[in-house]
């Protein structure tokens, strides 16, 4: 971790042009070429879909040249991140059919405990990606104005990063996590209040998977999470319904991350046997 002269060095100086992966002018353009061809090539999508999704990526991901692969594979990979695996009660059904690692959304997909332990504490050379989803790097914060800040897209330095990642994980740490105005208003009587609502509300509220108390936006599990998390690390007052209407409608919606997202992506150079 750089100390706080090597931090101030790295936050003060000039930005470099940052490489960008995958959100070329070619990518975007893409797009809308799977999307006119959509519907003539559905109903391949849907026996595809339906009969042999994962199979079918496995055969994929090793043959990206090819022209089936390139019209088929991205718009499967986009329906499986959006209606498939890439929402997390899917991901845990195809985890318990495939095993720990199988091929989803156009990736191959790890999920022992020695694979994900490992890669959480080794050193992480990463891409311009929030999951599975590919990212716009010249949409990231706050790469427009003065340099991309977004972390999950600055690799560590162990791994070929710039340092960038170790300073600005620091500042948020110091200026954040680790801000003493942070650990006072997380037990504080408000904070307290807080969970004995979500503790009232567990009580009261079908708490099954998928009932209401993990899926209501106007009780239980998600308005606690937003308004815990705003009051304990940034002060925004919880009680107030318009703060409240403007931060659900910031986290819930899903428009917003669509000026971040690549959309449709093109077929992955992974090779393998």
């Amino acid at each position: 971790m750089p100390g706080d002269a090597e931090t101030r060095e790295l936050l003060d100086s000039p930005s470099p042009h940052a490489e960008v992966a995958g959100a070329t002018y070619e990518t975007l353009c893409s797009g809308l070429f799977y999307l006119s061809v959509f519907l003539l090539l559905l109903p391949f999508y849907l026996i595809v879909w339906l009969c042999c999704a994962g199979t079918f990526q496995l055969w994929g991901l090793q043959r990206p040249d090819n022209l089936i692969v390139k019209l088929l594979l991205p718009m499967l990979g986009a329906l499986e991140s959006n209606t498939g695996a890439g929402m997390s009660r899917n991901f845990f059904r195809a985890w318990q059919k495939w095993g720990d690692t199988f091929c989803t959304c156009n990736q191959v997909w790890m999920g022992s405990f020695r694979d994900v332990s490992k890669a959480f504490t080794s050193p992480q050379a990463r891409t311009f990606n929030l999951g599975e989803s590919a990212l716009l790097p010249e949409r990231l914060p706050d790469k427009k104005n003065t340099r991309c800040v977004f972390l999950l897209a600055l690799s560590d330095q162990a791994a070929g990063g710039n340092g960038w990642h170790e300073a600005f994980l620091k500042c948020m740490v110091d200026y954040t996590l680790g801000a003493q105005d942070v650990a006072t208003r997380r037990s504080d009587a408000t904070a307290n209040s807080l969970l004995d609502t979500l503790v009232q509300q567990y009580e009261s509220m079908p708490h099954g998977p998928q009932e209401e108390f993990w899926t209501s936006q106007t009780g239980g599990w998600i308005p606690f999470v937003i308004k815990f998390l705003h009051y304990v690390m940034f002060g925004i007052d919880p009680s107030s319904e318009e703060t409240f209407k403007i931060l659900s409608a910031k986290y819930l919606g899903a428009l917003d991350n669509l000026h971040y997202w690549v959309g449709l992506q093109p077929v992955p150079p992974i090779r393998g046997g």
